[in-house]
């Protein structure tokens, strides 16, 4: 998806790539309650059939209606009308040669701790709030909620960063990472916990936005799917690594709220760690390619 975003979206890509994943989720919600239908009228092993049959069906129409760049059906990017080749012409490092940039490694770093923080933690709040005297119908509620405000946050931060540019933004998400996980530790009343669910929701959104954003801002165009798909599985072996490292934490000390502390400062670290990598590209990009790369 985000390959086809790149190809397909010259401007606005931000925010198209906030409705294209909240279109995705929102279908997984819908999806959700259908599947658990379907498994108690037909059994398991039937419903999977009937999945792997509808997606077999969605594919075929996919490969039929999507084209991977519109210059494939004669037409071209969204946000180049009026612009020369040369402008548009994919640009930035190769994978291979951003490898040897000290802010690849910066990037990378911050990559893993994001999915490290932000992943364990989803899977961990209900339980969470149920361990600190919440009962199990509000926790779910309050975890409704996170799910909602996930799904419009993602439009609203992918036109964020299509207004703010990389640099502003970077450090807009990092105050709302930081102060949701102090609320999730400090805000437990019967009204201040919806304060963490709303934060934390927006959070839940920065994981594929800010990702799917910066990643082609910081390394350019000329290489985008080799970097974002390295980038992705460092997400998710972050994420791998979230969810026993916060059990864990839980473990040791007998509650999260150590683990909520903890995550704030590292997402302290994180943020600047993608805040300094993006600088550190705009000036490889001004010094070695000759180019004035967009924040």
């Amino acid at each position: 998806m985000n390959l086809l975003l790149s190809n397909w979206f010259y401007d606005k890509r931000g925010t198209m790539t906030g409705i294209a994943y909240t279109g995705s989720s929102l279908i997984t919600s819908l999806l959700s309650p259908i599947v658990s239908k379907l498994i108690i009228e037909f059994g398991w092993r039937a419903s999977y059939r009937i999945l792997a049959i509808s997606i077999i069906v969605i594919v075929c129409i996919t490969i039929l209606l999507i084209r991977l760049k519109p210059e494939d059906i004669g037409q071209k990017p969204y946000g180049t009308a009026g612009k020369t080749e040369a402008e548009i012409q994919p640009t930035g490092f190769m994978r291979r040669d951003a490898m040897k940039k000290s802010w690849f490694w910066l990037y990378t770093v911050g990559i893993f701790l994001i999915g490290l923080i932000v992943s364990g933690t989803s899977q961990q709040l209900v339980t969470y709030w149920t361990s600190e005297g919440i009962s199990a119908e509000k926790a779910a509620a309050l975890y409704s909620l996170v799910m909602i405000i996930g799904l419009v946050a993602k439009i609203m931060l992918g036109n964020v960063f299509d207004r703010l540019g990389s640099s502003k933004s970077i450090i807009v998400c990092g105050v709302i990472c930081a102060v949701a996980f102090v609320s999730l530790a400090l805000c437990l009343g019967d009204i201040s916990a919806f304060v963490p669910s709303v934060l934390f929701g927006i959070v839940t959104a920065e994981l594929v936005i800010l990702p799917t954003f910066t990643t082609q801002r910081i390394f350019g165009r000329i290489d985008y799917a080799a970097n974002v798909s390295l980038f992705t599985t460092i997400l998710f072996l972050g994420s791998s690594f979230g969810i026993p490292l916060c059990a864990g934490i839980f473990d040791i000390t007998g509650s999260y709220r150590a683990a909520w502390f903890i995550y704030a400062v590292i997402a302290v670290i994180l943020t600047f760690l993608f805040y300094l990598s993006n600088k550190l590209s705009i000036r490889a990009f001004r010094t070695e390619l000759n180019i004035e790369r967009e924040d």
